[in-house]
């Protein structure tokens, strides 16, 4: 009776032995060497467009193709994880508007601003050697009761930019 103790302690000894082994909190999914390397460039936004979403369905949308309502912007990725936001004034002058720090991973883009080093979460929603489309996070968030349910809307913004 000593002896099976003794083998079911050991087994279990052994699997929290693999347990603890095979499963770390801090393993983070490698960064992807070919996003990484499809982002780096200069980058002119096309259009943005702002979804307005009532329980996840959009219920309204604005398309601002860039230069005409709205001012045309670049965004460069550098190749030393630093980035940069332009904007072009009227006269055609190109004015440094924000600068930070970037990083992917599992198709988010991780950028954090100089300014008030705080990080924001982009999806990639795709991205190839000439094409990005990303989605900012929500800019506002409400809840409101219709009369019959109870409504989350939000506002979404997705930028698709062209590389240069």
């Amino acid at each position: 009776m000593k002896v099976l103790k003794l083998i079911g302690l050991a087994l279990v000894a052994t699997m929290i032995c693999a347990g603890f082994n095979s499963c770390s909190g801090d393993d983070e999914p490698a960064t992807n060497p070919n996003v990484t390397n499809a982002l780096i460039g200069t980058w002119n936004v096309l259009q943005t467009e702002v979804q307005t979403l009532a329980n996840g369905k959009v219920v309204g949308r604005e398309v601002y193709i860039n230069g005409e309502a709205r001012d045309n912007y670049k965004r460069i990725f550098k190749d030393d994880y630093t980035w940069e936001s332009w904007i072009e004034s009227n006269d055609g002058h190109w004015t440094l508007e924000e600068t930070g720090k970037w990083s992917q991973q599992s198709g988010k883009l991780y950028i954090s601003h100089a300014s008030d080093n705080k990080t924001e979460t982009i999806i990639i929603q795709s991205l190839s050697n000439t094409e990005l489309v990303i989605q900012f996070p929500e800019k506002w968030v409400r809840n409101y009761h219709d009369g019959a349910t109870w409504v989350e809307e939000k506002s979404v913004e997705i930028e698709t930019l062209t590389k240069e």
